[in-house]
């Protein structure tokens, strides 16, 4: 073999595996970068429904906390009416 035969193919393949490695470091970035958008996501929908949970609970606290106050027109007595012949 000749030498200027055997060192493109070596530079060649040194290239190759330079590259191979690139595009799969590439690929795994392009991985993480979906699953981290896609946790991202999720997280930001379950931080939307507590909230929703939480705004929903202190409504119904407040219906409950006015509901269970006695109200001013039930305290004076009732009057009977009697009906009209």
């Amino acid at each position: 073999m000749r030498r200027g035969d055997w060192e493109p193919r070596f530079a060649t393949k040194r290239y190759l595996s330079r590259f191979h490695q690139r595009m799969e470091d590439l690929m795994c970035w392009e991985l993480d970068y979906k699953f981290f958008a896609e946790q991202e996501k999720t997280q930001k929908a379950q931080q939307e429904a507590h909230i929703k949970e939480e705004q929903r609970a202190k409504i119904i606290n407040k219906l409950l906390d006015t509901a269970e106050q006695p109200s001013e027109k039930t305290a004076a007595p009732i009057k009977e009416v009697m009906p009209a012949k």
